[in-house]
């Protein structure tokens, strides 16, 4: 096994939360992983993809090699914009594929990357979610530009969502990036791609986390009017709620109205919180449920 130094540091801990709590996943070495510099670009693809077959996170059946190999533009991509985020002691590619789960769902074990069936109905599929959706809600979709895989946002209401959308300008901070959009201005900002909804099976719990969403990252007071405006910046203080990203506010949402449904060392499976895998974050005491892909 080869030994972790302070640069691997952060995803030696993420193999250890895949080894204790994956279902089915085998011991593995990071050797496995690179053997070049941080960053270095190799056309060995197969090698990648097979140590996600290897250690359990990608199903053949429902990832192929050729969705991988479409897709690594994008994460080469993502990985440089990573590191420059992350200034010191950067991630190999390895490393980094391995922190975002390659953009694998966890429990579908489909890719959040996968692009949307054209013949879906639109019509039909938004009345479903809008119906579908409520209060303390997961909202899990792609969006790309950032370092990280997946873009998140929670149901504030029965009715409304709470996010930060992020945008031009991310990696320097945009100011008054928080905001509350409707279901269904939700489903039509993110159309091109699938949402996938999530629900902590603990109805009090959900509703506590959407409660504290919007009074502290719209208004404390439950008003219509936004009184709060936050920064959106990717730094890894997590206590902070300015600035913030689009996944630190779900779990802060969480974590500070119930800590025990969130994982204790949270923090120490990485500087930022990956939208990806986002459910990885929670404990039995918040199981979340997949409700459904729109």
């Amino acid at each position: 096994m080869a030994t972790l130094t302070s640069h691997n540091y952060m995803v030696g801990l993420f193999i250890f939360m895949v080894i204790s709590l994956g279902s089915g996943y085998e011991y593995f070495s990071m050797e496995w992983l690179d053997n070049g510099e941080k960053g270095e670009k190799s056309n060995d693809t197969f090698k990648y993809y097979n140590t996600g077959v290897r250690v359990g996170i990608i199903d053949p059946e429902k990832y192929s090699l050729k969705s991988f190999k479409r897709h690594e533009k994008y994460f080469r991509n993502t990985l440089k914009t990573y590191n420059k985020l992350k200034g010191d002691d950067p991630l190999t590619y390895g490393e980094w594929l391995l922190l975002n789960n390659y953009g694998i769902l966890r429990d579908t074990q489909m890719s959040i990357l996968e692009n949307k069936k054209k013949a879906l109905s639109k019509r039909n599929n938004k009345k479903n979610f809008v119906k579908t959706v409520r209060k303390g809600d997961i909202l899990l979709t792609n969006k790309k530009g950032t370092g990280l895989v997946g873009h998140v946002g929670m149901m504030a209401t029965n009715k409304c969502a709470i996010e930060m959308p992020g945008g031009k300008g991310w990696a320097s901070g945009i100011k008054d990036n928080n905001r509350r959009l409707s279901a269904g201005a939700w489903f039509d900002e993110y159309s091109s791609a699938y949402t996938m909804v999530y629900r902590c099976l603990g109805k009090g719990v959900a509703n506590k986390a959407g409660d504290w969403a919007y009074h502290n990252y719209y208004n404390p007071k439950g008003g219509r009017k936004k009184t709060i405006h936050t920064t959106y910046r990717i730094t890894p203080d997590f206590s902070k709620k300015n600035p913030s990203y689009c996944s630190k506010l779900v779990l802060q949402a969480f974590y500070f109205t119930e800590r025990r449904v969130v994982i204790d060392h949270v923090i120490r499976y990485g500087p930022f919180i990956i939208p990806a895998k986002i459910t990885s974050y929670f404990t039995p005491h918040c199981e979340m449920s997949y409700v459904g892909r729109f």
